[in-house]
């Protein structure tokens, strides 16, 4: 897995060789270029202390990362991290959009174990990209709709804005990426389906009552 402090400590690297080598030139080519010199090693004296850093957080402070989703739910994701006074146990809920998160303690005598295995720590998908994806479908021959997992929650369809059909009214509301965010954040991401196996058609979701 790719740290993603791996380029910006390469980047530094090869800055520091770089003034090194300018250090090393201009000792042995010109003796009176002693401001040039001093300030050579004022800025590599500099990025030091911040490359230290960087290889300390590299080495001791990745976390230990589980992530999950569970029956008509949000993704979730634990976090177990050592910091500079001990360790620390964070929650996180995705909510369309970025990690949320729900809590944290500290904690002592931790151990991990897990078979053997090659997952990556993902950036789960999107309320956006899912919303993009059903929109270029929703002018087609094949129009789909997104739906959560749990019961009694709305069908949405890739409109702009994004709307839903109220079965109590017979008619559709518009709705906002915030409000459907609360909802992931509660039931999970929903999930694209075909328009037609639903009870509803592209008529229902032109307008309604509630427009302005």
């Amino acid at each position: 897995m790719t740290n993603p402090d791996d380029h910006s400590i390469a980047t530094l690297e090869a800055i520091d060789t770089l003034i090194h080598t300018l250090s090393e030139e201009v000792d042995t080519r010109n003796d009176h270029q002693e401001d040039t010199l001093e300030h050579l090693r004022t800025a590599r004296s500099e990025i030091d202390p911040v490359l230290l850093r960087f290889r300390h957080h590299q080495t001791d402070h990745v976390p230990v990362v589980l992530q999950w989703t569970s029956d008509h739910g949000p993704r979730r994701k634990l976090t177990i991290e050592q910091t500079d006074t001990g360790w620390l146990r964070t929650e996180f809920v995705w909510n369309g959009r970025d990690w949320i998160d729900t809590g944290s303690e500290p904690i002592t005598l931790q151990s991990v174990y897990a078979p053997e295995h090659d997952d990556s720590n993902p950036t789960p998908d999107t309320l956006q990209t899912r919303l993009g994806t059903t929109n270029t479908l929703w002018s087609t021959g094949d129009p789909h709709v997104l739906e959560f997992s749990a019961p009694n929650t709305p069908t949405i369809a890739p409109t702009d804005p994004p709307r839903y059909y109220d079965d109590q009214t017979n008619t559709s509301r518009p709705t906002t990426i915030d409000d459907l965010t609360e909802l992931v954040r509660k039931y999970g991401l929903p999930a694209a389906r075909p328009l037609e196996d639903t009870p509803y058609t592209r008529a229902d979701f032109l307008g309604g009552d509630y427009d302005a």
